[in-house]
């Protein structure tokens, strides 16, 4: 995914034990620019990127525990975000709007922000 790239849809449907499927966000796409959200009567989870039109929905995520889930997110900083690691972040950002420039503003929503910070990690 990256910017430019308009709205795509995911649909994971492997449920082959052990698999680990990745989304990752291209050139320039930190995890500071992503905003998760609760989308299409809060069964799918969508992935903004700040400051743009630019999204990806995953279908049916919260419609059965881990069962449609990619497991990975990706960014172009060197950082991944685990899928158990998300829903914290959607309840988080559910409680804001999502700032209008490319990346949080100092000093936005602490908790958000430290948050963010605290659940991403090194590739």
């Amino acid at each position: 995914m990256a910017r430019t790239y308009g709205a795509d849809t995911v649909q994971d449907t492997d449920l082959t034990a052990g698999n680990v499927d990745a989304l990752e966000f291209l050139t320039n796409i930190s995890s500071q620019q992503l905003w998760f959200r609760k989308a299409n009567q809060d069964l799918d989870l969508e992935v903004d990127i700040i400051g743009t039109t630019d999204k990806v929905t995953i279908t049916n995520w919260f419609a059965h525990a881990s069962k449609y889930h990619v497991e990975q997110f990706k960014t172009s900083d060197g950082k991944m975000l685990l899928d158990t690691k998300v829903q914290a972040l959607v309840v988080a950002m559910s409680t804001f709007d999502p700032p209008a420039t490319g990346t949080l503003p100092a000093g936005y929503a602490n908790n958000v922000s430290d948050l963010i910070a605290s659940s991403w990690q090194p590739q």
